[in-house]
């Protein structure tokens, strides 16, 4: 289902006039208000957890000699950097040989402890994340050119075009319209709605958390 399709859902649900609107662009009145609450809704449901599958995606970027630190405009370039948090259990280094090995997790402070007054150059072993502005820092300082692959979570989606299919997994798409006709309820001051609603919400929202979040989560380990 697309944004003005759940725009529209939400209208017949709600038991509102009309079939409309034919677009969301510019949109006026109660119709400015069906494409706010769509958009709301979706916004709210990725809001639940920064960690939902359907968010992650990969990236992977290349190193340069004597440079330990990598700031997202240098790591997503030439993208837009759309991050919203590291998956820290997915950093792999391939070497100019191919050779594939895991990055260890640590955290700042031990990292810096460690390679304090550390200028050796080898292969990277051990990356932390500076999350004052989310750069990347590797360990041993890169004595050559190794690419650095990773996942992450995006940034919530915002629906803006007409025909924008959200990321969410189709089965789940009824949620955003469920969550809109929430809104649309308190608004319209539908008491009815808004239980009935609200309660086909909270069971599509429990089975959108079982199917799309993982079940463990790391955990860093202090350096030997």
């Amino acid at each position: 289902m697309n944004y003005i399709g759940m725009i529209r859902a939400t209208r017949e649900i709600v038991g509102m006039q009309g079939v409309g609107p034919t677009t969301s662009v510019g949109a006026q009145g109660v119709e400015a208000v069906l494409a706010t609450v769509v958009k709301d809704a979706y916004l709210d449901i990725q809001n639940l957890r920064e960690e939902f599958d359907f968010l992650n995606a990969k990236k992977s970027f290349l190193t340069e000699v004597a440079k330990d630190e990598y700031t997202p405009e240098e790591i997503f370039l030439p993208d837009a950097v759309n991050l919203n948090k590291y998956d820290l259990s997915s950093f792999r280094l391939t070497s100019p040989s191919g050779k594939k090995t895991v990055l260890t997790y640590k955290d700042r402070e031990v990292l810096e402890s460690r390679y304090i007054n550390s200028t050796d150059r080898n292969e990277p072993g051990v990356f932390s994340i500076d999350f004052s502005d989310n750069s990347v820092i590797l360990k041993p300082i890169p004595n050559g050119t190794y690419t650095v692959s990773f996942r992450y979570w995006e940034q919530p989606e915002i629906l803006t075009e007409d025909v924008q299919v959200p990321k969410l997994p189709t089965q789940f798409h009824l949620l955003i319209v469920y969550k809109a006709v929430e809104k649309m309820a308190i608004y319209m001051n539908i008491q009815g709605a808004y239980g009935e609603y609200s309660y086909e919400a909270k069971m599509m929202t429990n089975q959108l958390m079982r199917k799309s979040l993982r079940k463990k989560t790391l955990r860093a380990r202090a350096l030997a």
